[in-house]
């Protein structure tokens, strides 16, 4: 069995680049993958609260200076964390930590089906 242990996004887009994978790891909202626990639905059928309120709310308000400082997905997280999770909403948490589960370990299967655990240099 092989094992990558990848620390901090630097090394992960370092690694992503040299093995060219189309993987932007500060976008995993743009990932396309599917929910093995959920029957298999994509992850936008699998989590509907978390995805709706990406969709409808936050895509609304997306170019305030607020939340919209980075070009990553992870501005919409800190909206989620400041505008809902601090009121106790208990499934757009739930949803968005599961999302990022997925998510890295969909990232995860593209390294270890790309045999990229045996890059040796990332530079």
């Amino acid at each position: 069995m092989n094992i990558a242990l990848i620390v901090g996004n630097g090394l992960t887009i370092d690694l992503i680049k040299k093995n060219d994978l189309s993987i932007d790891t500060s976008k995993p909202l743009s990932l396309s993958f599917d929910v093995p626990l959920n029957s298999g639905k994509n992850w936008k059928e699998a989590f509907p609260i978390f995805f709706e309120l990406y969709k409808n709310r936050f895509n609304k308000i997306k170019y305030c200076s607020r939340y919209c400082k980075t070009d990553s997905d992870f501005d919409f997280f800190e909206f989620v964390s400041e505008e809902y999770l601090k009121h106790g909403d208990i499934d757009i948490d739930c949803e968005a930590r599961q999302f990022l589960s997925f998510s890295y370990s969909y990232l995860q299967t593209k390294i270890v089906s790309r045999d990229l655990c045996k890059t040796r240099q990332l530079s």
